[in-house]
C-alpha cells in the first residue's frame, strides 16, 4: 500500500516588527493568518505607539494558512531619564520642560558655579510611561554659587579690622583654594 500526502503548504511568518499595527495585520491576513482578537499592549524602547513590538510565531518560522498570530503592539515609548548632574540648569531647562516634567528647583550654597545641577531626584536611565509624565516630579537641587559672610568690622580700630579680616576670611578662603589643589 502506498499512502500519498498532500504536501503542506509552509511558509516562513512576516518579518512585521516594527510596522504599524493596521499593516501588519493586512499583510498577515493577505497571506492566510488569522490574527488573534487579544493583542498584548506594552510600552517599548524602541517603537513608537501603534507599532508591532514581537509576535508569535516569529520572523522566518514555518506558517501554514489559518495558523493564527499572536501580536505585541507598543502602548508608546518609555521616556528614559537623561543624566543632568553637573550640567547648567539655564542650557537645558527647555530639554526638561519638554519631556513633561514638573519641575521643583532647590537651590543650595556650593562651591559649584551658579546654576550647575548638583542632583536629580529621578534617577539616571529610569524609565517613565508617558502617560505617567504628567504626574512626574523632578526636584533639581542647583547651586547659588560659592557664599561667604565677611564680619562685619564697622567702627572697629584699622589694625583690628585688618587682623579679624585676614583671620576670619581671607585665611579660610585661602585653606579652602588651597585644599582644592
Amino acid at each position: 500500500y502506498f499512502m500519498f500526502l498532500k504536501p503542506v503548504d509552509n511558509f516562513p511568518m512576516p518579518n512585521i516588527v516594527g510596522m504599524d499595527y493596521q499593516q501588519a495585520i493586512t499583510i498577515l491576513e493577505n497571506k492566510g493568518l488569522k490574527v488573534d482578537s487579544y493583542i498584548n499592549n506594552e510600552l517599548s524602547e524602541v517603537y513608537e505607539e501603534g507599532c508591532v513590538i514581537s509576535s508569535s510565531p516569529y520572523k522566518d518560522a514555518a506558517v501554514k494558512k489559518g495558523d493564527t498570530v499572536f501580536l505585541t503592539i507598543s502602548s508608546g515609548k518609555y521616556i528614559i531619564v537623561s543624566d543632568y548632574v553637573g550640567k547648567i540648569y539655564d542650557e537645558i531647562k527647555h530639554d526638561i520642560l519638554n519631556v513633561g516634567f514638573k519641575v521643583e528647583i532647590v537651590e543650595v550654597v556650593s562651591d559649584e558655579k551658579k546654576g550647575v545641577i548638583l542632583q536629580q531626584s529621578l534617577e539616571y536611565k529610569d524609565k517613565i510611561s508617558p502617560s505617567d509624565i504628567a504626574n512626574k516630579k523632578m526636584t533639581l537641587t542647583i547651586s547659588k554659587g560659592y557664599e561667604q559672610v565677611v564680619p562685619n568690622v564697622y567702627g572697629t580700630d584699622i589694625n583690628k579690622a585688618k587682623d579679624i579680616l585676614t583671620e576670619e576670611y581671607f585665611d579660610k578662603l585661602l585653606d579652602k583654594y588651597i585644599n582644592e589643589l
